[in-house]
């Protein structure tokens, strides 16, 4: 639910889901093995990763990071 309001709130990012276990291809891809994995990127590369669960305030935080 966090990364839904977050994606609500924060129009300047795009935010996007993946279920792991419909594409198990992308998940292998990205070396996306516990959920939640949450991956940041800027133009197509790869900017950070965080895996498990963030409150709020501190996923705002590794956005803005990850946005530089």
């Amino acid at each position: 639910p966090i990364v839904d309001e977050v994606a609500e709130e924060r129009t300047d990012v795009k935010v996007g889901k993946v279920n792991v276990d419909e594409q198990p291809d992308l998940a292998a891809q990205f070396g996306v093995n516990t959920i939640p994995t949450l991956l940041f990127s800027k133009n197509g590369t790869l900017t950070g990763r965080t895996v498990g669960f963030r409150p709020k305030a501190e996923l705002q935080k590794l956005i803005d990071q990850n946005r530089r």
